[in-house]
């Protein structure tokens, strides 16, 4: 009978050890719209990385995904550090060579990451593979009278790569613009800015720190960040729209990433922290995220970037110092995905199980204890 009631209280003490030990609950962030209406599919947390015990990542400000492989820009680390698409550390790009490193877009066809770095105002461009230095990219003035020939003084942020291997990058050194490069640096196009109102449409733009730039199959995404609004041009360079959706937009990506042509994108807002998801004419089809430290929340984002099946969100968490990964479920998947994914991104259901099996468990043995039949004595 002892050996049966110190088992039950044992076991009831490790259910509370369980309960202790469980997640901060992720305060559900209030959503405008319904993603799973809209979609039929919905984010669901699923981990983070560095795991425990690794290398942390000091300020991860941009991410890259790529079969098997994700680039995170650390700019405090002065490097692009490479994970597999599990979290597991791979190799180091650009240390000792990038100062402060900021985004970073990758060339797939032609196995090319490039780098902006803010303090060396450059693109580095290294092999992505072995990380090997393959030279630096400053703007070079086009000699067609129809191309921009502005002074070529700059500091490049976004940047987005085209399947042609042409780069689109933001600037915000003075006249605040986005270029259009050839891969040697030839200046073939500028958006925003009074000369860029002589090659496109006539409208002059004026963007105040654009800061993320997205490429999708037809149009270019800028975030105005200073003006919390997007600026979309088509590949032309011509003016198309302005979106004003009063948030801090930074890093985009287009879905369905397979499509001709995009039906929505996810938006990581540094202001809201959270992330958004818009349709093309920036109507926001609902958010997740939040603000806070636990599994599931956000501090600044600044960067996100989808998987090549787009099956896969990766966030660069920036103020919890970590890449967060998400992935889409579908809508109707059954309670326990939607109260671990939707309700419950902290994780705190495995716990709840865990602890409910021990303390059944621990009741059990106490019961069997006390219900135990006592032995008849002779009289």
């Amino acid at each position: 009978m002892r050996w049966l009631l110190g088992g039950g209280i044992a076991l009831l003490v490790a259910a509370g050890v369980t309960l202790a030990l469980m997640p901060a609950p992720t305060t559900p962030v209030p959503s405008v719209g319904d993603i799973g209406a809209a979609l039929g599919k919905r984010p669901q947390y699923s981990f983070a990385f560095p795991a425990e015990g690794a290398t942390p990542l000091e300020r991860p400000v941009s991410v890259i995904a790529a079969p098997g492989r994700v680039y995170v820009v650390d700019s405090q680390a002065k490097a692009v550090r490479v994970f597999d698409d599990r979290g597991g550390e791979r190799s180091v790009i650009g240390s000792g060579t990038l100062g402060v490193p900021v985004y970073a877009a990758r060339d797939d066809k032609r196995g090319v990451l490039y780098v902006t770095d803010r303090e060396k105002r450059t693109v580095f461009a290294f092999d992505d593979t072995d990380g090997s230095l393959i030279g630096t990219i400053t703007p070079t003035p086009s000699s067609e009278e129809s191309q921009s020939a502005e002074a070529t003084a700059w500091a490049p942020l976004g940047i987005d790569v085209a399947e042609d291997g042409a780069l689109w990058v933001s600037d915000v050194l003075a006249r605040h613009r986005v270029l259009e490069l050839a891969p040697d640096g030839t200046i073939l196009r500028e958006l925003g800015g009074a000369r860029a109102a002589e090659e496109a449409t006539g409208v002059a733009v004026v963007l105040d720190y654009p800061n993320g730039v997205a490429l999708s199959a037809e149009e270019v995404w800028v975030s105005d960040s200073n003006n919390r609004r997007i600026v979309v041009f088509g590949r032309d360079g011509g003016f198309r729209r302005v979106l004003d959706v009063d948030a801090l937009a930074r890093g985009m990506a287009f879905l369905p990433a397979s499509a001709e042509t995009s039906s929505f994108v996810v938006v990581a807002d540094a202001l809201a922290q959270d992330i958004a998801v818009w349709d093309l004419s920036g109507g926001v089809l609902g958010r997740f995220g939040g603000p806070g430290v636990a599994a599931g929340q956000l501090s600044f984002p600044n960067d996100i970037a989808a998987s090549a099946d787009g099956e896969r969100l990766y966030v660069a968490d920036t103020g919890n110092r970590r890449i967060q990964v998400w992935t889409w479920v579908d809508a109707e998947k059954g309670v326990f995905g939607g109260v671990a994914g939707e309700s419950d991104a902290s994780g705190r259901v495995p716990y709840v199980i865990a602890a409910m099996l021990l303390g059944l468990l621990g009741v059990g043995l106490i019961g069997a204890a006390l219900w135990r039949p006592r032995a008849q004595v002779p009289s």
